[in-house]
Protein backbone atom coordinates (compact mmCIF):
# COMPACT_ATOMS: atom_id res chain seq x y z
CA UNK A 1 0.00 0.00 0.00
CA UNK A 2 2.78 2.44 0.96
CA UNK A 3 4.64 1.64 -2.27
CA UNK A 4 1.54 2.36 -4.35
CA UNK A 5 1.12 5.72 -2.57
CA UNK A 6 4.80 6.56 -3.21
CA UNK A 7 4.48 5.64 -6.88
CA UNK A 8 1.27 7.68 -7.28
CA UNK A 9 2.78 10.68 -5.52
CA UNK A 10 5.93 10.55 -7.69
CA UNK A 11 3.84 10.17 -10.85
CA UNK A 12 1.75 13.21 -9.86
CA UNK A 13 4.90 15.26 -9.16
CA UNK A 14 6.28 14.34 -12.59
CA UNK A 15 2.98 15.33 -14.23
CA UNK A 16 2.96 18.67 -12.38
CA UNK A 17 6.57 19.34 -13.38
CA UNK A 18 5.90 18.48 -17.04
CA UNK A 19 2.68 20.55 -17.03
CA UNK A 20 4.73 23.42 -15.58
CA UNK A 21 6.97 23.39 -18.65
CA UNK A 22 9.89 21.36 -17.19
CA UNK A 23 10.61 24.27 -14.89
CA UNK A 24 14.02 24.72 -13.29
CA UNK A 25 12.22 26.45 -10.43
CA UNK A 26 10.19 23.39 -9.44
CA UNK A 27 11.19 22.13 -5.98
CA UNK A 28 13.20 18.90 -5.70
CA UNK A 29 11.04 15.91 -6.57
CA UNK A 30 10.63 13.25 -3.91
CA UNK A 31 10.98 9.89 -5.65
CA UNK A 32 10.59 7.47 -2.73
CA UNK A 33 12.20 6.29 0.48
CA UNK A 34 15.41 4.36 -0.14
CA UNK A 35 14.25 0.90 -1.17
CA UNK A 36 15.39 -2.26 0.60
CA UNK A 37 17.36 -3.27 -2.50
CA UNK A 38 19.71 -0.32 -1.95
CA UNK A 39 19.76 -0.72 1.82
CA UNK A 40 21.07 -4.29 1.32
CA UNK A 41 24.32 -2.81 -0.05
CA UNK A 42 24.68 -0.30 2.79
CA UNK A 43 22.73 2.73 1.55
CA UNK A 44 21.12 4.61 4.44
CA UNK A 45 17.30 4.55 4.52
CA UNK A 46 16.85 8.21 3.60
CA UNK A 47 14.40 9.94 1.27
CA UNK A 48 15.37 9.78 -2.41
CA UNK A 49 15.13 13.00 -4.42
CA UNK A 50 15.89 14.14 -7.94
CA UNK A 51 16.60 17.74 -8.93
CA UNK A 52 14.26 18.99 -11.70
CA UNK A 53 17.19 20.73 -13.39
CA UNK A 54 18.89 17.32 -13.78
CA UNK A 55 15.67 15.86 -15.20
CA UNK A 56 15.26 18.76 -17.61
CA UNK A 57 18.82 18.38 -18.89
CA UNK A 58 18.36 14.63 -19.20
CA UNK A 59 14.98 14.61 -20.93
CA UNK A 60 15.25 17.67 -23.14
CA UNK A 61 18.94 17.70 -24.03
CA UNK A 62 21.13 14.69 -23.32
CA UNK A 63 18.73 11.75 -23.22
CA UNK A 64 15.34 12.48 -24.82
CA UNK A 65 14.76 8.71 -24.88
CA UNK A 66 13.85 9.06 -21.18
CA UNK A 67 10.18 10.03 -21.37
CA UNK A 68 7.85 11.06 -18.54
CA UNK A 69 6.06 7.70 -18.82
CA UNK A 70 9.35 5.83 -18.45
CA UNK A 71 10.37 8.10 -15.60
CA UNK A 72 7.15 7.30 -13.71
CA UNK A 73 8.24 3.64 -13.56
CA UNK A 74 11.44 4.53 -11.71
CA UNK A 75 10.34 3.77 -8.10
CA UNK A 76 9.12 0.29 -8.99
CA UNK A 77 12.29 -0.44 -10.98
CA UNK A 78 14.53 0.78 -8.13
CA UNK A 79 12.83 -1.63 -5.72
CA UNK A 80 13.97 -4.55 -7.89
CA UNK A 81 17.16 -3.53 -9.76
CA UNK A 82 19.17 -5.75 -12.05
CA UNK A 83 22.56 -4.72 -10.59
CA UNK A 84 24.12 -2.21 -8.20
CA UNK A 85 27.70 -0.99 -8.62
CA UNK A 86 30.07 1.16 -6.59
CA UNK A 87 31.01 4.18 -8.66
CA UNK A 88 34.45 4.00 -10.26
CA UNK A 89 34.94 7.74 -9.99
CA UNK A 90 33.05 8.94 -6.88
CA UNK A 91 33.56 7.13 -3.54
CA UNK A 92 30.23 8.40 -2.13
CA UNK A 93 28.15 7.16 -5.08
CA UNK A 94 26.57 4.06 -6.49
CA UNK A 95 25.14 3.27 -9.91
CA UNK A 96 21.94 1.25 -10.12
CA UNK A 97 21.36 -0.74 -13.31
CA UNK A 98 17.69 -1.35 -14.01
CA UNK A 99 15.87 -3.76 -16.27
CA UNK A 100 13.65 -0.74 -17.09
CA UNK A 101 14.45 0.38 -20.63
CA UNK A 102 14.45 3.75 -22.34
CA UNK A 103 12.42 4.39 -25.50
CA UNK A 104 15.24 2.90 -27.62
CA UNK A 105 15.17 -0.37 -25.64
CA UNK A 106 18.38 0.24 -23.68
CA UNK A 107 18.53 -0.60 -19.97
CA UNK A 108 18.62 2.46 -17.72
CA UNK A 109 21.36 3.42 -15.25
CA UNK A 110 20.65 5.61 -12.22
CA UNK A 111 23.67 7.08 -10.39
CA UNK A 112 23.11 8.18 -6.78
CA UNK A 113 25.00 10.60 -4.53
CA UNK A 114 24.58 9.09 -1.07
CA UNK A 115 23.71 10.64 2.28
CA UNK A 116 23.89 14.27 1.13
CA UNK A 117 22.90 17.21 3.30
CA UNK A 118 20.42 19.33 1.39
CA UNK A 119 18.53 22.43 2.41
CA UNK A 120 15.32 20.45 2.68
CA UNK A 121 16.77 17.35 4.46
CA UNK A 122 19.48 14.67 4.44
CA UNK A 123 18.85 12.53 1.35
CA UNK A 124 20.08 10.13 -1.29
CA UNK A 125 20.11 12.07 -4.56
CA UNK A 126 19.59 10.72 -8.06
CA UNK A 127 22.22 12.51 -10.14
CA UNK A 128 21.20 11.23 -13.60
CA UNK A 129 18.92 8.81 -15.44
CA UNK A 130 19.97 7.43 -18.80
CA UNK A 131 20.25 4.39 -21.03
CA UNK A 132 23.86 3.20 -21.26
CA UNK A 133 24.15 2.73 -25.01
CA UNK A 134 26.94 2.21 -27.51
CA UNK A 135 25.95 5.33 -29.52
CA UNK A 136 24.10 3.06 -31.95
CA UNK A 137 21.06 2.50 -29.73
CA UNK A 138 22.26 -0.81 -28.31
CA UNK A 139 23.26 -1.52 -24.69
CA UNK A 140 26.92 -0.80 -24.00
CA UNK A 141 27.74 -4.26 -22.64
CA UNK A 142 31.42 -3.41 -22.18
CA UNK A 143 30.51 -0.96 -19.39
CA UNK A 144 28.76 -3.69 -17.42
CA UNK A 145 31.45 -6.26 -18.15
CA UNK A 146 34.27 -3.90 -17.10
CA UNK A 147 32.53 -2.94 -13.86
CA UNK A 148 31.99 -6.58 -12.97
CA UNK A 149 35.55 -7.56 -13.91
CA UNK A 150 36.99 -4.62 -11.93
CA UNK A 151 35.11 -5.61 -8.77
CA UNK A 152 32.58 -2.77 -8.59
CA UNK A 153 29.53 -5.03 -8.54
CA UNK A 154 27.79 -4.89 -5.16
CA UNK A 155 24.55 -6.70 -5.97
CA UNK A 156 22.99 -8.63 -8.80
CA UNK A 157 19.57 -10.10 -9.29
CA UNK A 158 20.80 -13.26 -11.00
CA UNK A 159 17.45 -14.02 -12.58
CA UNK A 160 17.37 -10.57 -14.24
CA UNK A 161 21.07 -10.71 -15.00
CA UNK A 162 20.75 -13.98 -16.88
CA UNK A 163 17.89 -12.60 -18.96
CA UNK A 164 19.89 -9.44 -19.78
CA UNK A 165 20.43 -9.84 -23.51
CA UNK A 166 24.12 -10.14 -24.28
CA UNK A 167 25.31 -10.26 -27.90
CA UNK A 168 25.11 -13.78 -29.35
CA UNK A 169 28.45 -15.54 -29.73
CA UNK A 170 30.13 -13.40 -27.05
CA UNK A 171 31.52 -14.50 -23.71
CA UNK A 172 28.84 -13.51 -21.25
CA UNK A 173 30.27 -11.84 -18.13
CA UNK A 174 27.04 -12.73 -16.32
CA UNK A 175 28.14 -16.32 -15.89
CA UNK A 176 31.47 -15.41 -14.26
CA UNK A 177 32.67 -16.69 -10.87
CA UNK A 178 32.04 -13.21 -9.45
CA UNK A 179 28.32 -13.27 -10.35
CA UNK A 180 27.84 -17.00 -9.69
CA UNK A 181 28.63 -16.48 -6.00
CA UNK A 182 26.04 -13.74 -5.57
CA UNK A 183 22.83 -14.65 -3.75
CA UNK A 184 19.69 -14.94 -5.83
CA UNK A 185 17.52 -12.05 -4.77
Amino acid sequence: MKELQEDTSFSQEIDAWVDGGYSYNHPPIHVMQTPLSLQLVGVKPLPVYVDPSKLRKTMLTNHPEITPEILKQLPEALRDPMMIFRSKTQPDRIVVALSLKDSQGVEILVPFALDKPKVWEQANIITAIYGKDDRHGRPRYSWYKDNIKDGFLLYANRKKLLSFSYPPGSNSPWKSKRTASLPII
